[in-house]
């Protein structure tokens, strides 16, 4: 198989699978790595699919479901991020998990001129980040969720276990004084509570509107979390209880 028929098969195989591993390539294709990894490159270049950390996926996907909530309370999520970013310092280290309060927080760091490096399953932030000079971005492999164009699994866990980071920030999809920090999927949670756990300092994002509400998996308990931002008025019981658990919170 010469080169042009082998980088139809795999732009056809991503196009199928959405995603694609160069060691998976190199076993099913008879070549090594570096080929594939040079045909990635290649096919990265004529802007057909996406190159990321030890594979590549389809550009085309597109969900619109992520656009949508990436429009709701857009204001509240950018003043989020400005506040969110204040943290971060020269040099260090930090991961920004999926979400799209926490790709706010990536757009904000891309009008910045601090030398950083980001560690990432969300793809949305890797490709707001990559572009930037001074910023270094490590996207996690794994298999793709096209909802929140992210990327879990045991793969991403695997890439996880020797990063360690000074900064986690992380969204959720509900924050109850019963429940705690809850989220919409099971897989994207173990992500969320690796990092959070190489993490040391996390700090939570999220508007008003999680408030009081509880999705179907637990993330964390308030005692995990070392920072919570947010808009407009705490009510006092959450103020109250983060108080109690030693989380500072900014509005």
């Amino acid at each position: 198989m010469g080169p042009y028929e082998r980088r139809d098969t795999i732009l056809e195989k991503i196009k199928k699978e959405h995603s694609v591993r160069i060691t998976q390539l190199s076993d099913e294709l008879g070549v090594t790595r570096e080929t594939i990894r040079q045909d990635l490159y290649y096919l990265d270049e004529q802007g057909v699919i996406k190159k990321v950390h030890g594979g590549a996926v389809d550009r085309t996907v597109v969900e619109d479901e992520y656009e949508k909530r990436a429009t709701q309370h857009r204001k509240e999520k950018m003043a989020i991020a400005r506040k969110a970013i204040k943290h971060v310092e020269q040099n260090m280290t930090i991961f920004i998990d999926y979400g799209t309060t926490t790709f706010f927080i990536a757009k904000a760091l891309s009008q910045s001129n601090l030398d950083i490096t980001v560690v990432t399953e969300s793809l949305p932030v890797a490709s707001t980040l990559a572009p930037i000079p001074g910023k270094k971005v490590i996207l996690l492999g794994g298999d793709l969720r096209k909802t929140e164009r992210s990327l879990s699994g045991a793969l991403t866990m695997q890439a996880l276990s020797d990063i360690y980071m000074d900064i986690g920030f992380f969204g959720c999809g509900g924050i109850s004084l019963n429940s705690g920090i809850t989220n919409h999927d099971f897989s994207e949670v173990t992500v969320s509570k690796k990092s959070m756990s190489h993490c040391h300092k996390t700090i939570l994002v999220a508007d008003d509107s999680k408030l009081n509400l509880t999705t179907t998996y637990k993330t964390a308990n308030f005692d995990t979390i070392d920072c919570f931002i947010t808009n407009g008025q705490l009510p006092e019981p959450f103020a109250k209880a983060f108080k109690v658990h030693n989380v500072a919170v900014e509005i």
